[in-house]
């Protein structure tokens, strides 16, 4: 809950210094003992800003002036900083992003998790800082295009986006002509650039019931892909589910291509991901004839490089189009020791009956707590932790470390420059 602000608080505090950045999009400050967050601001900026929130343990500001910038602020290239809610840190030098999310990775490990840093390595950066996105998801009102303003529900339009890959933002304009023809109602739009040439899928979540009309329409769209670049389209929505045309989305890893189909989930990043497995495959220390459990499985993002080494994989995924996939790439792959399951990881764990050498999981923000209890159940001599959230990878690193578990690693992988999100691997060994 919130507190009343001392009697004697000014509505602007002037000359705060901002030594670092949060786990978050805000810079930190320090004003009387008490830690200041403040919005689009740099390590180094000293600033006036206008208190927005009072807490018992800090405060929340906005930057009312800049009265001298930090060695790492920069001009962000993008018109839409500081309305479109994507791109948190656009505003900080690259190389400090990195320092950054590194310097907030040690905090959460040794304060959440309370153990030793020392085996977290340095950051591997992104190949590039910009037009790395292969895939945008896109919000849609009135048949208007774009993302949400940071902490709103308001629209923010946009006719070009800087991390988008040349083929996915090249598709923004041919999608907004396809949102303006359509009778059913859109949500959401995912705009998926395959790399095999970078054809596009669009995978629409729609509101109420399909529109027979729009099914003509789409025979159009996709036989017009050369003029439109649009392969394939999607429309999902309560209990129903349409496909037009090509909307299977390729991509490379570990020297093969990997197809998804109808919008399933892949990493944004795909040269990070590309890192991304490789350090996975570095970890598990993979030996012919191992047992590896695949958790949060996917399309085979992970299962398939390691089954390629020679291990028995089974992979569980709740999604049953993802799984789907997997099994199509494992049998395109020749990988007979290699087989999905389609439940949920919590189900599917309960009913596993050899024990894994080593387990794989990947799973989503919010971690894997619930599962934890099965892990130490299985007792797998590796874990390999793939995660986009360091909180939730500290918490639940701590719980199988209190077990008997060591932390021998954590290769933090940047995939989203220009946010604060950081990707880490986590590698742990039964003691």
């Amino acid at each position: 809950m919130p507190s009343h602000p001392p009697a004697d608080a000014a509505e602007v505090l002037e000359g705060l210094r901002i030594e670092s950045m949060s786990h978050g999009p805000d810079g930190v400050a320090r004003h009387q003992g008490r830690v200041v967050f403040v919005r689009d601001t740099a390590p180094g900026d000293v600033v006036d800003a206008r208190i927005t929130e009072w807490r018992r343990s800090y405060v929340r500001a906005v930057g009312e002036a800049i009265r001298s910038p930090g060695a790492t602020r920069r001009e962000p290239p993008c018109p839409y900083v500081g309305k479109c809610g994507g791109c948190q840190w656009q505003h900080l030098a690259y190389p400090a992003q990195l320092g950054a999310k590194h310097r907030n990775l040690v905090d959460h490990v040794s304060r959440i998790a309370g153990l030793d840093p020392g085996p977290i390595r340095p950051p591997l950066s992104a190949p590039d800082e910009w037009r790395y996105r292969h895939r945008l998801n896109l919000r849609v009102q009135d048949r208007r295009l774009g993302f949400y303003r940071a902490e709103s529900h308001e629209l923010v339009e946009i006719d070009a986006c800087l991390i988008a890959d040349p083929a996915a933002g090249a598709g923004l304009a041919a999608a907004r002509r396809w949102l303006a023809t359509v009778d059913t109602r859109i949500r959401r739009l995912a705009l998926a650039a395959s790399e095999d040439g970078g054809a596009l899928v669009l995978a629409a979540n729609a509101e109420g019931p399909f529109m027979q009309s729009d099914g003509p329409r789409n025979l159009d769209v996709v036989a017009r892909a050369a003029d439109t670049g649009v392969r394939g389209v999607v429309m999902y929505g309560k209990g129903w589910r349409h496909a037009w045309g090509d909307v299977r989305v390729s991509f490379m890893v570990d020297g093969v291509s990997l197809v998804t189909t109808g919008g399933e989930f892949t990493q944004v990043n795909l040269a990070g991901n590309r890192r991304l497995v490789a350090t996975v495959v570095e970890l598990a220390a993979i030996e012919p004839g191992d047992e590896v459990l695949d958790l949060y499985c996917g399309a085979g993002n992970l299962a398939i490089p390691v089954a390629r080494r020679g291990a028995r994989v089974l992979g569980i995924e709740r999604s049953l189009r993802a799984v789907a996939d997997a099994e199509a790439n494992a049998r395109r792959l020749g990988l007979r020791h290699c087989r999905f399951v389609c439940a949920s990881v919590e189900q599917g764990l309960r009913e596993v009956a050899v024990a894994p050498g080593i387990v794989i999981l990947d799973p989503p923000r919010g971690g894997a707590a619930a599962i934890v209890p099965d892990l130490l159940r299985l007792r797998p001599r590796r874990v390999v932790y793939v995660s986009c959230d360091p909180p939730t990878l500290a918490r639940d690193i701590a719980a199988l470390a209190r077990r008997g578990y060591r932390l021998e690693a954590i290769q933090p992988i940047d995939l989203f420059p220009q946010t604060y999100h950081l990707e880490a691997v986590a590698c742990l060994t039964a003691a």
